[in-house]
C-alpha cells in the first residue's frame, strides 16, 4: 500500500479512550469498609527498541505502530563495502500512524536501518541524485546530530496519486554497520506538526547498553559477518576521565535568583552581565564576539540541565546549512566546582561562515546553561578559547 493511501485511511483514525486510573470508592453499611484499591496508571509513552541497531526512544501510546515490507528497490538505496554483499529483497520496517494536534491527519514515521560506510557527502549527493531522477523536488539537505553523532537529512516535495507529501529523511551516521533511518511524511500544510512532534519524541533517543557511539570513519572496513542484516556490532567512544581542575571561587559576574532563592553567578573577571526581559544575562567580554547568553535555574523547579542543553543545542543548530566540524567535551569538574557539559560546532549559513557553543554546568541543585552564536571567521579562534576560559569557571552558588 502506498503512503498516500495510508494517508486517507489514517484519516478517520480515532484515539483509544483511556482507562480509569482508579476504583471507585465503596459505600459503606454502617461497618468500616476496606480502602479501595489503586489501580496503576495507564502509561502515556511506549518503547521502540531495535536490538539490530542498538537504540531506542519512547512514543506517545496514541501513536499506531506496525511492520510493513518494503522491497529494496528505488525507494531505499543501501550502499556497502565490500561489494559482493548485496541486501535482501525486501526490509521489514517499522511505520507509526502520528496522530496531529488540531487537524484529523496522521503523520506518517517510518524507522529502518540501511548498511552505508562511505562518506557524509556521498550520501547526500545519492539522495539527491535518486529523488531528482523520481521527479521530486529536492528542498534542501543538511546535517544535524544526535547522541554525539551526525544526522543526515533531506527534505523532499513530491506528489503520490495527486496529494501532495513533504518527506524529511534522516540517517543517523555512526560507526555501526546497520544505521537507523527514519522517513517523516505529511501533507505540506500538516508537515511542520509532524516534524515539531517527531522531533520532541527523538529527545528520547538512547542506546540500548546506555554508550555513545561514534560517528562513522568511511576508511573502516566490514567483514560479510558484520553486515548481515539482524546482527548487532557497533563501535563504542569511551570519553578519556578529564583530570580536576582546582578549585577557584572566581569574581562576581551577576546574581540571580534559582528556585526562589539569591543565587550567585562567578566566573572569570572581565565578563559583564545584563538581564533580559526573559530572564536570562546577555554576558560580553572585550575578548569575544557575537552573542553570549546565559540561563540560571534549578532542577528544583526547572527541567535538568542535560535536557535544557539538548534544547538548547538544537536551536543555536537550526541556521546552519552544514556542519563541518562538532567536538564535545564533558563531563568534567571544572574550577567553580561545577559539572559541565560543551558542544563546539563550525559549519556554514548558506555560504557565510557559523559557530555556536552551548554549554550547560551544576553545582548541585543550582545549574547555568551558555548558549553562543559568532559568524566572524578571523576571530572564531580566539571566540572559542575565550568561551572555553568563561565555562572553566563558571559557576552558581547560593548568595551569602
Amino acid at each position: 500500500m502506498n503512503i498516500a493511501a495510508i494517508l486517507l485511511l489514517a484519516l478517520g483514525a480515532q484515539n483509544p479512550a483511556q482507562a480509569p486510573t482508579t476504583l471507585p470508592a465503596p459505600t459503606t453499611t454502617g461497618t468500616a469498609q476496606p480502602a479501595a484499591k489503586q489501580v496503576p496508571a495507564t502509561p502515556t509513552t511506549a518503547t521502540y527498541s531495535s536490538e539490530e541497531l542498538g537504540l531506542a526512544f519512547d512514543y506517545p501510546r496514541s501513536w499506531k505502530p506496525s511492520k510493513v515490507k518494503i522491497k529494496n528497490a528505488e525507494a531505499k538505496v543501501i550502499l556497502t563495502d565490500p561489494k559482493t554483499w548485496r541486501p535482501p529483497n525486501q526490509d521489514i520496517t517499522t511505520r507509526f500512524l502520528m496522530p496531529l494536534p488540531g487537524v484529523d491527519e496522521r503523520g506518517i514515521l517510518e524507522i529502518y536501518s540501511a548498511t552505508f560506510n562511505q562518506d557524509q557527502d556521498t550520501w547526500q549527493t545519492v539522495q539527491r541524485d535518486i529523488n531528482q531522477k523520481m521527479n521530486r523536488a529536492v528542498l534542501r539537505q543538511w546535517s544535524e546530530e544526535v547522541l554525539g553523532v551526525p544526522l543526515l537529512m533531506t527534505k523532499i516535495e513530491s506528489k503520490d496519486k495527486g496529494v501532495d507529501l513533504i518527506t524529511e529523511t534522516g540517517l543517523m551516521y555512526s560507526a555501526t554497520p546497520r544505521k537507523l533511518i527514519f522517513r517523516l511524511t505529511a501533507s505540506p500544510d500538516n508537515f511542520d506538526k509532524a516534524d515539531t512532534t517527531w522531533r520532541n519524541v527523538l529527545q528520547s533517543l538512547h542506546t540500548t547498553d546506555g554508550r555513545l557511539p561514534s560517528a562513522e570513519d568511511p576508511n573502516r572496513k566490514f567483514t560479510p559477518k558484520d553486515i548481515t542484516p539482524g546482527a548487532y556490532h557497533k563501535v563504542v567512544w569511551n570519553a578519556p576521565v578529564p583530570k580536576p581542575m582546582a578549585p577557584v571561587k572566581g569574581d562576581l559576574i551577576t546574581e540571580a535568583m534559582a528556585a526562589g532563592k539569591k543565587v550567585q553567578v562567578r566566573g572569570p573577571s572581565g565578563w559583564k552581565a545584563v538581564k533580559n526581559s526573559d530572564g536570562s544575562f546577555s554576558f560580553s567580554s572585550p575578548e569575544v564576539s557575537g552573542s553570549v547568553k546565559v540561563f540560571v535555574a534549578s532542577i528544583i523547579d526547572s527541567d535538568d540541565p542535560g535536557k535544557v542543553l539538548i534544547r538548547a543545542s538544537g536551536q543555536t543548530l537550526v541556521p546552519f546549512s552544514k556542519v563541518l566540524k562538532r567536538e564535545e567535551k564533558g563531563k568534567y569538574l571544572n574550577h567553580g566546582q561545577a559539572n559541565v557539559d560543551w558542544i563546539y560546532r563550525r559549519g556554514l549559513e548558506g555560504a557565510k561562515p557559523r559557530f555556536s557553543f552551548d554549554a550547560a554546568g551544576d553545582n548541585g541543585d543550582n545549574y547555568w546553561v551558555l548558549t553562543w552564536t559568532g559568524s566572524d571567521e578571523g576571530a572564531a579562534s580566539r571566540d572559542r578559547k575565550t568561551l572555553e576560559s568563561l565555562v572553566d569557571v563558571l559557576s552558581v552558588v547560593p548568595a551569602p
